[in-house]
């Protein structure tokens, strides 16, 4: 979507303006605290008898960015001057992504965050996926679709989906059922339209809690999926 109106003033965000050190240190989870599920024992990590084999790579997602560098790679890629955002642009289009993804998840207990121009939105663990499973609940799949609605309205952003577990368990088992969560998400939004070379998936297992204690509280509340909308910008 290429913005043409401009405003007589930027709106305000609710929120305190952020330095860039403080996104960065957002980004490493350790500024915010997702929503809270009510089923602290929803997932523990290892069940007896299965696996989840590792996920990366085109034999799982073809065209999505699977991974940390991939994703800074393909913010490199869409960042041409003629798919992106000028400086006066963002704001307002930030300003009017944010109101339209309200709009959609009215109603839902999708949570969503502002920092800057980019936004946030946490998907509690036990409204997406059922324990130790990859695929994604019926449940979850009408306000998946109503984001990838306005993702594709909105297509000068990078789309990027972190998986994240509680730390029960063993971590490489839930360093790679993160990540194919994160990937089932984001292929179900390329299903729904939004372009796969918009979109990134990265697993971070238990390596960013949203909550640093030991309890069943903190457990829920780390157990979620992510996903950062960052406008393309030109001088980025």
């Amino acid at each position: 979507m290429r913005v043409t109106e401009q405003p007589n003033r930027r709106r305000q965000s609710t929120l305190l303006a952020v330095p860039l050190l403080a996104v960065a240190l957002w980004l490493g989870a350790c500024g915010y605290k997702p929503l809270s599920e009510t089923r602290p024992d929803a997932e523990s990590g290892t069940v007896a008898g299965t696996a989840v084999p590792p996920a990366s790579g085109p034999t799982v997602s073809t065209g999505i960015a699977v991974g940390e560098e991939a994703r800074k790679n393909r913010y490199a890629t869409l960042a041409r001057p003629e798919n992106a955002l000028s400086p006066d642009e963002i704001g307002y289009f930030a300003d009017v992504h944010e109101g339209r993804l309200r709009q959609a998840l009215a109603g839902t207990s999708i949570r969503i965050q502002r920092v800057g121009d980019r936004l946030l939105l946490t998907i509690p663990g036990r409204l997406s996926f059922d324990t130790d499973s990859t695929h994604i609940i019926d449940a979850a799949r009408p306000a998946l679709a109503g984001i990838a609605a306005v993702l594709v309205e909105f297509d000068k952003t990078l789309v990027s989906v972190f998986g994240h577990t509680d730390n029960r368990g063993d971590p490489g088992y839930n360093q790679a059922l993160s990540e194919k969560r994160a990937i089932s998400v984001a292929r179900f939004l390329a299903e729904e339209g939004v372009a796969t070379e918009r979109l990134a998936g990265i697993g971070y297992g238990q390596r960013r809690p949203a909550l640093e204690e030991d309890s069943a509280r903190a457990r829920t509340a780390n157990r979620r999926i992510e996903i950062l909308i960052e406008p393309i910008s030109a001088d980025w």
